[in-house]
């Protein structure tokens, strides 16, 4: 199932701040030992700000997804349907959004989380060098040539512009280092490493890591430019 490709990454056993911890279950934790359960039985991705925790993922007895927002004292629990399941949730030029892995794009505002009125393309993989100003939105090859109408995977900056196709390893998504965004992927059917520029786009390919070495504990930013 395409939701599952960065699952290992975005599900955690059990993750801590300063104030609360959450597990997968869904189960909350502050300091104290004060638990509430957050009525999810999955959850893929979490937002804390000063004023609580924002989860996402699947709720019990079926295929439906929703945000849940707890307070830091855990004094309550407020929620939101979601139409597909949550892919990642993201700050950008001050406001706070989740988008699926549909590609729809939910805002936080006043009145909960409206469909915002953008979107990015299914399974995307949301970056952020500068949340104020710039996000780097890349996203899979397609599994499929007929999956909606893309034979490539993709990567561009939604403020700066730029875009190239770059079809990178399923299981080594890319990442920011300093000021280029590294990709591991191929392209003429050859492994390349792809190091593109944050602000023009400009695109160099560097040395190709050994097989043996692509796993997803991969430091992309650890291997040399050419």
């Amino acid at each position: 199932m395409r939701c599952c490709v960065f699952l290992s990454a975005l599900l955690l056993s059990m993750s801590a701040s300063a104030a609360l911890r959450w597990q997968a279950d869904g189960t909350v934790r502050d300091e104290r030992g004060k638990a509430l359960q957050s009525g999810l039985t999955a959850v893929t991705t979490t937002l804390e700000t000063p004023e609580g925790l924002f989860l996402a993922g699947q709720v019990p007895h079926g295929a439906k997804w929703r945000i849940a927002f707890l307070r830091l004292d855990l004094s309550g629990l407020r929620a939101w349907p979601l139409h597909a399941p949550p892919r990642q949730f993201f700050r950008y030029q001050g406001a706070l959004y989740l988008h699926d892995m549909e590609g729809t794009v939910y805002q936080r505002t006043a009145d909960g989380w409206p469909v915002a009125d953008w979107r990015v393309p299914p399974a995307s993989h949301i970056l952020q060098p500068d949340a104020d100003r710039e996000i780097i939105v890349c996203t899979p090859a397609p599994m499929s040539k007929q999956e909606s109408g893309r034979r490539h995977g993709a990567c561009y900056a939604r403020r700066a512009g730029w875009q190239h196709e770059l079809d990178w390893w399923p299981d080594i998504p890319p990442r920011l280092c300093g000021d280029a965004l590294v990709v591991l992927g191929w392209q003429s059917a050859q492994r390349q490493l792809f190091h593109v520029g944050l602000s023009d786009g400009a695109v160099q390919s560097g040395p190709i890591p050994p097989r043996k070495t692509l796993r997803p504990t991969l430091d992309l930013c650890a291997l040399p430019r050419r």
